[in-house]
C-alpha cells in the first residue's frame, strides 16, 4: 500500500533550559488530526549523551501525537540559520515555523492548509494571545499597516505559529543568514513581497495560539552579545532596503523608540552605541555580509502598503 502524501511539517526551534515549554508544546499537538511531519532543532551544541536522553524525552512524550515522522537535531546556530535547517529538512508542502513557548487548541494545520489552498499566500499567521489573557500578542496592529480583506489581515507576518507555502519560501531565499537573532522575519516578509508574494494574519476568533511570553531563558531576551544582534540587524535592514536614503522612514522611528530600548536600555551613552556600531559593522565587512545587499527595493521595512497594492498581489498570485 502507498502511504498517504505528508503535505505539513511542523518546525520548532528551541534550546535546553526550555524543554518544559516544549513538551507543553508537543502535549498540545495532540489536537492535530491529521499526519504531520515534525522537526525540532537545539540551536546549540550539546554532548552526544546530553543529546540521547534529550531525544529519548522528547520522543516518549511524541508517542501519542499523529506523527509520520520525527526527526530531532541539534546545531549551534542563530535563529535565522536553525530556521532555514529546519527548512531545508522539510519534504512537505507546507510547513509551519513554530515558537517552542506557544501551545494549541484546535487542528491549525488542516484549517491553514484550507486557507492556503483558497488564498495565494506565502506566509499566513496565527494570531496569539499573551499566555492564557485575552491581550493579543500577535499581529501588532501598531508596528505596520494591516487590512482587513474577509477573514484575512493582510500585513507582515512576524511569527509564533506561522504556516507557509514551502516552495515559496525557497523561491525568496529562506531566512536572511547574516541576520542570526533579530530581524529574521521582517526581512523575510520583505523580500517575499518583493517576490509578489502576499502575506497574512487569520482573523477568526476562534483560531488562536497562546504565548507564554514570560518563558525562560528566550535566545532574544537573555542570550549573550543581543545588542550586538541587534545593530547587525538594524544596519543589515538599512543597506538591503537602501533606508539611509528614507531618514524619516517609519523604521528609523522604530529603531529609536523599541529597538535600542530591546537592545539595551533608556541609560545607554552615545559613545558606547557608537563604538558598538563600529564594532559589528567591521565584522559584517569581514564577512562580505553587506556585499550582498542590493539597495533599492519596492517595498521596504515597516512602509504602508496599500490595499490597492495588497488586492494585486492576491490577483497576481491566483
Amino acid at each position: 500500500m502507498v502511504s498517504p502524501k505528508i503535505d505539513f511539517t511542523v518546525c520548532v526551534l528551541t534550546i535546553r533550559p526550555r524543554l518544559r515549554f516544549l513538551l507543553r508544546l508537543l502535549n498540545s499537538l495532540r489536537a492535530i488530526n491529521q499526519k504531520f511531519n515534525l522537526n525540532i532543532l537545539y540551536s546549540s551544541g550539546m554532548q552526544t549523551e546530553e543529546f540521547k536522553k534529550l531525544k529519548k524525552i522528547i520522543s516518549s512524550n511524541c508517542e501519542k501525537l499523529n506523527l509520520n515522522r520525527l526527526k530531532i537535531l541539534s546545531k549551534k546556530t542563530s535563529i535565522a540559520n536553525g530556521w532555514n535547517i529546519l527548512l531545508k529538512n522539510t519534504k512537505s508542502k507546507y510547513v509551519a515555523f513554530v515558537a517552542d513557548d506557544v501551545t494549541i487548541s484546535s487542528d491549525l494545520l488542516q484549517i491553514g492548509s484550507d486557507y492556503m489552498k483558497r488564498y495565494p499566500l506565502a506566509l499566513l499567521g496565527i494570531k496569539s494571545y499573551v499566555n492564557d489573557s485575552n491581550r493579543v500578542d500577535k499581529p501588532k496592529l501598531s508596528q505596520a499597516s494591516y487590512f482587513k480583506y474577509k477573514d484575512l489581515l493582510l500585513g507582515p507576518v512576524l511569527a509564533v505559529f506561522v504556516i507557509c507555502d514551502a516552495h515559496l519560501i525557497r523561491k525568496a531565499g529562506g531566512f536572511g543568514h547574516c541576520r542570526r537573532n533579530w530581524g529574521e522575519w521582517i526581512d523575510l516578509n520583505c523580500r517575499l513581497l518583493n517576490n509578489g508574494f502576499p502575506t497574512a494574519y487569520l482573523l477568526s476568533k476562534k483560531i488562536y495560539v497562546n504565548h507564554w511570553i514570560k518563558a525562560v531563558n528566550s535566545p532574544t531576551r537573555n542570550m549573550g552579545g543581543r545588542h550586538e544582534d541587534i545593530i547587525r540587524g538594524i544596519i543589515l535592514t538599512a543597506f538591503e532596503y537602501n533606508l539611509l536614503k528614507y531618514p524619516q522612514n517609519k523604521f528609523w522611528n522604530v529603531v529609536k523608540n523599541r529597538y535600542l530600548n530591546y537592545a539595551y536600555d533608556k541609560s545607554v551613552s552615545k559613545e558606547q552605541l557608537f563604538f558598538d556600531t563600529l564594532k559589528v559593522f567591521y565584522t559584517l565587512l569581514n564577512e562580505k555580509c553587506l556585499s550582498t545587499c542590493k539597495g533599492d527595493k519596492r517595498y521596504i521595512p515597516y512602509s504602508p502598503v496599500s490595499l490597492k497594492e495588497w488586492m494585486k498581489l492576491l490577483k497576481k498570485s491566483n
